[in-house]
C-alpha cells in the first residue's frame, strides 16, 4: 500500500471543514537546518511538526548508544511523538532534520482545546490518527514478514523524493538491515 500525505488523505476524507483556519491560524512556520533536533527523547514534547519541505527521521537509541530509525518522513506528512504528547509523558524518540526543513509548529494544548469545541475538527484529527497507526501497523508487519528486498522496494515506491535526499545508512536503519545490505540489495536491482 502506498502511503499517502496529510493531504492527499484530507481531500480522499472530506471537503476542507468550515474551521480549518482555527488550525492554520496556531501553527508557527519555522526553518530547521540538517541535524537540528525538533524532539528530543526524555524531554516532554508540546507540538505536533507538520512538514512543509524536507526529510526527518524519527529514531531511538539503544544503551550502547546505538541509533534506529523508527521512521522517515518528507513534506505533507505530520510527524510527533505521539504517546510523549497524548500521555504527557517524557518522549522515547528524537526527530531529527535530516535535511534543510520547513515545517509548522502546531501547539498540541491549543490543538485540544479547539479538537475539544469542533466536531468537524475533532473528526479529520481522529482520521488522520487512525491513517497513522495503519502506517505504524503495515510497517511493523513489513519488517517482519518481508525480505529485505521486498521492504526496500515498497519503501522506494512510497518515498521516492526521499531517497536522493539522505545518506543510503538512514534508509538501511529504517529496513533494518546494514548498510552494505542495502548496497547489494540496489545493485542487484540495477542489474536486472
Amino acid at each position: 500500500m502506498i502511503h499517502k500525505t496529510v493531504f492527499q488523505l484530507f481531500h480522499e476524507l472530506r471537503n476542507p471543514p468550515r474551521n480549518w483556519s482555527q488550525i492554520t491560524n496556531i501553527a508557527i512556520r519555522k526553518n530547521y537546518k540538517k541535524n537540528d533536533i525538533i524532539c528530543r527523547a526524555g524531554l516532554h514534547p508540546e507540538n505536533l511538526f507538520f512538514i512543509k519541505s524536507g526529510v526527518v527521521r524519527k529514531y531511538i537509541t539503544d544503551n550502547s548508544g546505538k541509533e534506529y530509525n523508527k521512521f522517515l518522513f518528507s513534506s505533507n506528512h505530520v510527524v510527533v511523538s505521539l504517546t510523549a504528547i497524548s500521555t504527557k509523558k517524557t518522549a522515547n524518540f528524537n526527530i531529527e532534520c535530516l535535511t534543510d526543513v520547513i515545517l509548522y509548529e502546531i501547539p498540541y494544548s491549543k490543538l485540544r482545546t479547539i479538537l475539544k469545541n469542533d466536531l468537524e475538527l475533532s473528526n479529520l484529527y481522529t482520521d488522520m490518527l487512525h491513517h497513522f497507526f495503519v502506517i505504524m501497523e503495515e510497517s511493523e508487519v513489513e519488517k517482519v514478514q518481508l525480505e529485505a528486498k521486498e521492504r526496500y522496494l515498497n519503501f522506494q515506491t512510497r518515498c521516492p523524493d526521499i531517497l536522493n535526499k539522505i545518506p543510503l545508512f538512514h534508509v538501511a536503519s529504517y529496513l533494518g538491515i546494514t548498510p552494505i545490505q542495502l548496497s547489494r540489495i540496489r545493485s542487484t536491482i540495477k542489474k536486472n
